[in-house]
Order: structure tokens, then sequence, then C-alpha cells
């Protein structure tokens, strides 16, 4: 384990160190965890994951900004996108939030074209979603961008690398939805 003081660079040569980009510093949480426990592991990758999700959304949702869309429009259109059909519900579930909070977004984008609402089979009183032309061609847009993000954060990590950090992850999702 690399301790306090050591060089900047010390987390590309251990992957088991403190971060060098100011998320943790190991005079910050010592008092919580031993370091190099599994307890301090566990908490700093769980920390990483955390604080770099937020920053890859923060990161797309200024990109995307730029043309006037949002991470959570794309997000949203592109699962709409790839279910064809979906009903607020199911959204909410996959873009992981409140039923209300996707109600104000689809409200948004039907007032300005991007999705059409539609009767549900077997119940009416049940709405649909899905993309409506206009909604196809923002979110073809959106995506130009978000792939070229993408390509550049992990451009340097190989196939296998992915599938690992891919595997990993998926356990802990599994994990979470059981919780």
């Amino acid at each position: 384990m690399i301790r306090p003081g050591a060089p900047a660079d010390a987390a590309d040569r251990d992957p088991l160190a403190w971060s060098s980009d100011g998320v943790e510093r190991p005079d910050s949480y010592v008092r919580f965890y031993t370091p190099g426990s599994i307890d301090d592991l566990r908490f700093r990758f769980m920390r990483r994951l955390v604080v770099g999700a937020r920053r890859w959304r923060a990161h797309v949702d200024r990109k995307l900004r730029r043309i006037g869309q949002s991470q959570a429009r794309w997000e949203s259109l592109l699962c709409i996108g790839a279910q064809g059909t979906l009903t607020q519900s199911q959204l909410a579930r996959l873009v992981s939030v409140e039923d209300p909070t996707i109600a104000r977004m689809l409200n948004a984008l039907e007032q300005e074209g991007h999705i059409e609402r539609i009767v549900g089979a077997g119940d009416r009183r049940r709405r649909m979603v899905k993309l409506s032309p206009e909604g196809e061609k923002s979110l073809a847009a959106m995506q130009l961008i978000v792939d070229l993000l993408r390509e550049g954060v992990l451009q340097d990590l190989d196939r296998d690398e992915l599938a690992l950090a891919m595997r990993i992850l998926d356990k802990i999702l599994a994990r979470l939805e059981q919780s």
C-alpha cells in the first residue's frame, strides 16, 4: 500500500493505492477503515464507483447542453428507443428515478415533440411512450456525442479489461437488486 507523501502518480503503479485525483486521500478515511484492510478496499472501490458515475453523468450533461439537451433526456430517449415502447413506470425503473420525476421529463419531451403517448393495449388507462420521428433525430444527435465521449474515456481499455469490469459491475448490480 502506498503511504501519504508518496508520489502523485502512485495510483498509476499500484491499483490499490489511494487515488491521485483528489477523490480520496489516505488521511481522510483512516479513522473509519484500517488502510489496506478488505473494508478499506471495499469502501474505496465503491467510493470510486460513485464518484466515477457522477463525473460521467456531469461530463455527458455538459457536452449535451451545447445542443440544448441533457444526460437525463439522452438516457430516457435511449431507453425508449431501445425498447420500442414503454410505460412510464418501466422507464422510471430503467433510468432509476421515481415516477413523478419521469412524468415531468415525459411531459417536457412530449411538448417538444420527442415522444408520443399511446393508449396501452388491454387497458385504456395505461399510457405507453414511444419515440417520435423528431425524438429519433434528437437521439441520434445525442448518441454521436455520447459515443465519442465514451470512446475517449475508455480508449485505453482492452476487451478483457472491459469484460472483467462488466462482470464485477454485474455482480454489484445484481446484489443491489436483491436488497
